[in-house]
């Protein structure tokens, strides 16, 4: 359908638009132990992301107190075990995340596809072949490293976030209430913020479908042109 500059492939009416809730369970449908093995993963990332300043600290502290020089380098190899076995995790948890969205995605692209095919001749005369792949595949890509992306940056910041909170209570119950004030500021903000960049996002989409349309249209004619000196016009 082409409505005021947008191409989609399918049309939702207001009522029978999916929820955020029903894509995600299309996502993780027959993936159920995938997602708890990565969530796990990401538990875990988040824990040696809070355990190492707090074994920073406790150097410090020693180190200021004139303890045993064997117990400061304990906490130190313990330091950088900690270090390393963040960054080794941060790696099996970017493969897990792109690898979960990945699988879930190419069967997103093969209903799109079918759904594409199942359209009427008028649809196919509107749109032109390079412009439908782009669609098909461009955007689910698109899906899928949003996804992937989503998944280590934000869920695995909130665990994090949640986690420094709880540190900071612990310490001080004053810092912690002014922390989790700003963290309440901010996520509204973000909030309300969100939905600005929707719309430029579909019109970028549907703009780069249509310029990959017509590469794809010009290059598969490209002996044609050439015969009927139509290249400087097509340049």
């Amino acid at each position: 359908e082409h409505r005021e500059g947008m191409t989609t492939l399918v049309r939702y009416e207001p009522a029978a638009l999916p929820s955020r809730q029903r894509l995600i369970a299309e996502l993780t449908r027959g993936r159920v132990l995938h997602v708890v093995g990565l969530g796990l993963l990401l538990l875990a990332s988040s824990g040696l992301a809070l355990a190492g300043p707090q074994l920073l600290r406790m150097f410090i502290d020693h180190a200021t107190l004139g303890r045993s020089l064997s117990l400061l380098v304990a906490i130190a190899v313990g330091f950088l075990a900690i270090s390393l076995a963040e960054h080794v995790l941060a790696v099996v948890v970017a493969y897990a995340s792109t690898h979960v969205a990945w699988v879930a995605t190419n069967e997103l692209r093969e209903k799109v596809a079918r759904r594409a095919l199942d359209l009427d001749m008028s649809f196919h005369d509107r749109h032109t072949p390079g412009e439908l792949i782009e669609r098909t595949d461009g955007d689910v890509t698109a899906l899928s490293t949003f996804v992937s992306s989503f998944v280590v940056q934000v869920v695995g910041s909130l665990l994090t976030l949640l986690g420094v909170l709880v540190v900071v209570f612990l310490e001080d119950w004053r810092i912690g209430l002014a922390m989790v004030g700003f963290v309440l500021v901010a996520a509204v903000t973000v909030g309300g913020l969100r939905n600005l960049a929707v719309r430029p996002a579909i019109e970028r989409r549907a703009a780069s479908a249509k310029l990959f349309g017509e590469i794809e249209e010009r290059l598969n004619s490209a002996e044609d042109l050439r015969a009927n000196a139509g290249g400087a016009h097509v340049m």
